[in-house]
């Protein structure tokens, strides 16, 4: 907050104005009485020094607020959108089993994710209950944005036993010991009225096996319940994580949900009963509101108390039904204020002791006891810092008390002595600085609106900017409720009813009528008013009208009388009427199937262009599960597409021929799902299909036979009349072979050069890779080593590809004979190589070893003593080894989870995630290798120069014990990621593309976890060592692909995949089951047997829409068009990244360690930097071997420009600050010198 202060006393922060009113102006203001003329100057008198700036800066916030989105309209669209979503996901699980859960408050701005509760994500439940319970769920919708609470109304929740269910039902009944904390409970099972204890245990588990894991016996011997009741299989996504009451889905069509379970009382909590009769001065809540309040229950959460000794049996009360409806009655001001006060909790505060929940009992408390009348416009500001100073105050003495339950404290098991010393600081902070701290609120661009209040030009860019925003926004909140109706339509109504009808047409249209009359009917869903219902519901009709008419036409396309004919397209006419635009749509779909050009021509000129424009536009496909990772982003798709359909097996008769192509196009796409999921059906938003396993793929022959896919042009080379017959005909056979293979080996030659795999980025790739590891290693002790498809260029540009680090320990030097090892007293030096008989081929073991001794349990106590050992382990022959790498760089990194060698962490100085593998380095060529350099290649790949420069790159030795060891936790793996790498480096241009479609087969139509990248890759380096280098050229490329397949197939079906460099150790283990065998198997047969056209899976970089337009020269042009943009970006993205990261490198590394050193002593600083000049000039020789002196040279370079700036900056500063003209001069003009290098 300091620079705050400095940026205010140089008049660039805007301070507020005075609000100065005469008498005669507070006398009109009154309307002449004399009484709140007194009142009025009294208040001003005392006040003027509190508020005359505050008024300003209140009503400058407030609109500021106002046109960022926090206001009346968009708060009410949420809070109406949310309603109607509650109602719609909770007539879906009366519907089918599957839940669907989300809500919102309005509190969250438009352009900000309020935490994790962001939206809501499906979840699937599945329950077996007894015949005892009744199979009922209701979603109720929190939060600021999204938090939703699926709450099963079975079994009820009791307080008293004599309110417990008759006939030997169930019932949960609250019970609690004395030191039970405020606010939680446990739940005792109850069988009619008699409490049950743990003789009823051994019932209960050979009557409900499926309940019993979620009941177990307390310290009084209560059988209660520990979690849901429900179907249990060992990996249900309700299991109760870290005490939390929350269970958070990630990545759900790219957002984010929170799902509370829960039980429900409908009585009111009798902990509670303090509130009911609590003494409010200022009438907050309303007496009437309190009533309705108290009518609502109360659910009970799975979270006990942190303290509790019996964390795992308690239940927490929950009022959240209360907390929502206060939270919807709030005024504009407190809203606005409520907002505010979660802007600083995110960018100011952000301590996970205070959240916006405990901001939300904040504010209800300060409503509660203060006057209404300071809950305007011109005073926000004052109540935002009454929060602020509550806050304070219970922060200090510790306690936060829930506002429903007093006893109950929010602080219990967050707030820790350190966390409440920091939370102190920051608070004071707050209050101190006062309207200024809004500079670093970030939420909204806030702090800019603060920058520019002085600014007309930039304020009108910000509101203009937010405006557009703000509209945005407001239309996907509006439009979300018609997402959500298509969703439960599709998942709920259509998908169950598919299912139960089994394909029989008549009964589909029965289930869909009797659906129509059930939504009509109900008239009470949860608490809604039945006109909040029926409006809700309403949405759902035009869907089930479409869907109705539509099955009703088809089921007239098939009956040949005429009379029933005209009779049912007739009704279906009514239905197609009533189903909104798609309804039209489909109209018009059924009037070209039935060859009514004319008629269709009419009906369409009748659509009204501007009404179709209003509709919202949305893709229902995209709410397909099996479609969901398509293209997440499209929930509300851009003018381009006002609306989508949807068609069912049983509407194909009404579907156009030229329409069915545009679906059917996607068949492999289909048939690929279907083949995953064993299931002969799939339900897909372009179509949905129903095909057989057998014709899979054969589809695109027979489009192509009609004309429907562009044809190949045959290409055939003359044959020579002087050869004999044999030959002829061998050449025939031959040409009949190939010739298609060699117009497909050039065409996609030359579109993978379009889309940028070519020599050009694959250069600039490598390029950046070697000298990025270069700088990455100069400051440390480590070294770094850039691994995978970013340096070796076979990332496609335009893809987001992770970045792979090898990141080398060369302190602890890796030996295989022992006699190499030197000895240091008192220094664990090296690392010896060991192995049992059974150990895998490529893993080892790691002894430590000091000179000659190898160290064995027997000294392990005289090591302890003088070392922390806790990253060795004795192994089961007695021998000291180690378990896992010591990093002196950054330990908290690095931490071995399961048997991965990479941990995922993010980029030292890249914005890529990173995949960092930590590795020890032999340095000379491992033994259990020796076969490769001898190994016989009768085709000379690699020469033997290469062969000698790869034996002299050592190895390295990574964290991955073989999965099937006993040891696992012991072994490590012999790597030569090196020697890969400069394989990689020089494969031709042919045998690079080959590698690059392989794994956009592998990522896009295989995409199965058991075969990898690095399979591919294995895959590729034998079939270029066994083949003939002359089969590497343009014209057969795809040749070359399907030889790499078939390779693949073959070690697939005898489930072995040999490394490279160590034969014996095969890759598919621990990876390639039976079943996942197979599966790969008949996946890797079909590519094989559609051949070229399989490519029409492969939506990377668009290849799918090359091949689709292979005959359209329009639509290629522009596909090139595009794709030369992406390249021309990549491009530069790769060759200026580097001077990047160089610049990274410089602010981390040298200026601000230089920095902490000196001290602020401009002198010392001077030194420094130029020692670290000097250094960068002559440290060549010890940066990684492996590189040229060229390539050191020039990597390093990039640093000096920057530190010649800093050291000519600095030296400046000094002249400029010595009175001596002489000394001034001298050093202007030598500081001069390092200006012009500075570039």
């Amino acid at each position: 907050m300091e620079e705050v202060n400095k940026l205010t006393r140089r008049f660039f922060l805007p301070i507020g104005k005075t609000r100065n009113q005469s008498v005669n102006e507070i006398w009109q203001e009154n309307g002449g009485s004399e009484e709140a003329v007194h009142k009025q100057l009294l208040f001003t008198l005392v006040n003027k020094n509190m508020y005359s700036e505050e008024e300003e800066d209140s009503i400058w916030l407030f609109d500021v607020l106002e046109s960022i989105g926090v206001n009346d309209e968009y708060r009410r669209t949420c809070q109406q959108t949310g309603i109607t979503n509650e109602i719609l996901q909770s007539f879906q699980a009366l519907m089918t089993s599957n839940n669907y859960g989300s809500s919102r408050e309005a509190t969250v701005t438009q352009l900000q994710n309020d935490g994790c509760r962001t939206t809501s994500q499906r979840t699937d439940i599945f329950c077996e209950i007894p015949d005892t319970f009744e199979n009922t769920v209701t979603f109720y919708n929190m939060g600021s944005t999204f938090e939703g609470t699926v709450t099963p109304e079975w079994p009820s929740v009791i307080e008293d036993i004599a309110k417990a269910e008759k006939d030997d039902k169930f019932s949960l009944l609250i019970v609690r010991e004395p030191k039970t904390a405020a606010g939680y409970v446990k739940l005792q099972l109850v069988k009619g009225n008699e409490p049950l204890t743990s003789t009823y245990e051994p019932s209960l588990k050979n009557k409900f096996p499926n309940m019993y894991h979620c009941f177990k016996t307390d310290k009084s011997d209560q059988l209660v319940l520990c979690d849901f009741i429900m179907a249990y299989d060992g990996k249900h996504m309700f299991s109760r994580p870290k005490n939390k009451p929350a269970v958070k889905h990630e990545n759900y069509y790219g957002l984010n949900a929170d799902t509370v379970i829960s039980y429900r009382c409908k009585t009111w909590p009798s902990m509670a009963n303090e509130w009911l009769t609590r003494s409010r001065f200022y009438g907050w809540p309303t007496q009437d509101m309190i009533l309705d309040l108290k009518s609502l229950g109360f659910f009970v959460v799975r979270k006990g108390h942190p303290s509790s000794s019996e964390i795992d049996l308690e239940w927490r009360i929950s009022l959240t039904l209360q907390e929502r409806k206060l939270v919807y009655n709030l005024t504009n001001v407190q809203h606005k204020c409520y907002v505010f006060l979660k802007m600083i909790n995110r960018d100011i505060i952000d301590l996970e002791c205070i959240t916006t929940y405990h901001w939300k009992t904040c504010l209800f408390y300060l409503i509660e006891g203060n006057k209404e009348n300071i809950w305007e416009k011109q005073f926000l500001f004052h109540c935002v810092k009454l929060c602020i100073e509550r806050m304070l105050e219970w922060v200090e003495c510790g306690v936060c008390h829930n506002y429903f339950i007093p006893e109950e404290n929010l602080f219990d098991g967050r707030l820790t002595d350190s966390l409440r010393t920091i939370s102190k600081r920051k608070l004071v902070r707050l209050l101190k600085d006062g309207f200024s701290f809004l500079l670093s609120v970030s939420s909204n661009n806030i702090c800019d609106y603060v920058k520019s209040r002085k600014s007309i030009t930039r304020s009108k860019f910000l509101q203009a900017k937010c405006e557009r925003a703000y509209i945005t926004a407001l239309y996907i909140a509006k439009t979300s409720t018609f997402r959500i109706a298509h969703s439960v339509f599709n998942q709920s109504i259509l998908a169950y009813y598919c299912k139960q009808t089994n394909d029989l047409h008549s009964n589909f249209i029965k289930f869909l009528w009797i659906s129509k009359d059930r939504i009509q009917n109900i008239s009470a869903i949860t608490e809604h008013t039945a006109q909040e219902v029926q409006s809700a519901l309403s949405l759902l009709l035009p869907c089930i009208y479409t869907c109705l008419a539509s099955n009703i036409s088809a089921l007239a396309f098939k009956i040949t009388k005429f009379d029933t004919r005209a009779f049912l397209l007739l009704g279906s006419l009514t239905y197609f009427m009533k189903g909104d635009l798609s309804g039209h749509l489909k109209l018009i779909s059924v009037l070209l199937a039935a060859e009514l050009y004319t008629d269709c021509e009419w009906y369409l000129d009748q659509l009204d262009e501007e009404d179709i424009k209003r509709i919202p536009s949305f893709c229902v496909c995209r709410y397909i599960v099996s479609d969901s990772t398509v293209l997440p982003q499209n929930y509300i798709n851009t003018s381009t597409v006002s609306t989508c359909l949807s068609f069912l097996p049983t509407e194909l008769p009404i579907i156009p021929d030229a329409l069915k192509y545009e679906m059917f196009r996607f068949i492999e796409k289909c048939e690929i799902l279907i083949l995953r999921k064993t299931q002969n059906k799939l339900i897909n938003g372009r179509a949905i299909l129903k095909q057989k396993k057998s014709g899979s793929m054969e589809k695109c022959k027979t489009l192509m036979s009609r004309g429907i896919l562009p044809k190949r042009q045959t290409r055939i080379q003359p044959v020579n009349k002087n050869r004999d017959k044999d030959k002829k005909s061998q050449s025939a056979s031959t040409n009949a072979l190939y010739s298609d293979e060699v117009n497909d080996g050039i065409w996609l030659f030359d579109v993978l050069n379009t889309i940028g795999v070519n020599d050009e980025y694959r250069q600039a790739s490598q390029q950046q890779g070697i000298m990025g590891e270069i700088l990455e290693t100069f400051p440390g002790c480590v070294t770094w080593y850039n691994m995978g498809s970013t340096i070796e260029g076979t990332a496609t540009p335009g893809a987001q590809s992770d970045n792979d680090v090898i990141i080398c320990d060369e302190s602890f030097p890796v030996i295989e004979d022992i006699s190499n090892a030197i000895r240091i007293d008192g220094v664990l030096f090296s690392l010896l190589i060991v192995r049992e008989l059974d150990t895998a081929d490529g893993y080892v073991k790691l002894q430590l070893v000091n000179g000659d001794i190898a160290y064995t349990s027997k000294h392990w106590t005289s090591l302890s003593r003088k070392y922390n050992m806790n990253l060795f382990k004795i192994d089961r022959m007695g021998r000291i080894v180690l378990s896992d790498c010591v990093m002196k760089a950054d330990p908290r990194l690095f931490k071995r989870t399961k048997n991965k060698p990479a941990d995922l962490t993010i980029g030292k100085f890249s914005d890529l995630k990173t995949d960092t593998v930590l590795s020890y380095r032999g340095k000379f060529w491992p033994t259990m290798a020796n076969e490769w350099l001898s190994r016989d290649r009768s085709y000379g790949w690699p020469n033997e120069e290469t062969i000698e420069k790869l034996k002299s790159l050592g190895f390295f030795v990574v964290r991955k014990g073989h999965p099937f060891s006993p040891e696992i936790d012991l072994e490590w793996r012999i790597s030569l990621s090196l020697q890969e790498r400069i394989l990689m480096f020089n494969l031709t241009d042919v045998q690079h593309k080959c590698y690059v479609i392989l794994k956009m087969i592998n990522r896009e139509i295989i995409n199965f976890d058991c075969i990898t990248t690095y399979h591919w890759k294995t895959c590729l380096f034998y079939a270029i060592e066994e083949n003939n280098l002359n089969i590497w050229k343009k014209n057969r490329l795809w040749y070359c692909i399907k030889r790499c397949i078939r390779l693949m197939l073959k070690w697939v079906k005898c489930g072995f995949c040999p490394n490279y460099f160590i034969p014996g150790e095969n890759l598919f283990d621990g990876r390639l089951s039976s079943s996942w065998r197979l599966i790969s198997e008949r996946n890797l047969e079909e590519i094989l047997n559609v051949g070229f056209y399989s490519l029409l899976l492969v939506r990377k970089n668009n290849v799918c829409d090359y091949v689709r337009s292979r005959g359209s020269l329009v639509c290629l042009q522009r596909l090139q068009a595009n794709s030369t943009k992406v390249f021309l970006q990549a491009l530069c993205v790769a060759r200026i990244s580097i001077i990047h990261d160089a610049i990274k490198i410089f602010n981390y590394e040298i200026l601000e360690n230089n920095i902490c050193r000196a001290k602020q002593n401009t002198f010392i600083f001077i030194n420094y930097i130029w020692l670290a000049l000097n250094n960068i000039q002559h440290t060549c020789a010890s940066i990684s071997a492996e590189h040229t002196k060229r390539e050191k040279t020039k990597s390093l370079s990039l640093l000096l420009p920057n530190i010649y700036t800093c050291l000519a900056g600095n030296i400046s500063s000094i002249a400029i600050q010595n009175p001596n003209p002489k000394i001034r001069d001298f050093l202007l003009l030598g500081s001069f010198v390092y200006f012009m290098k500075g570039v």
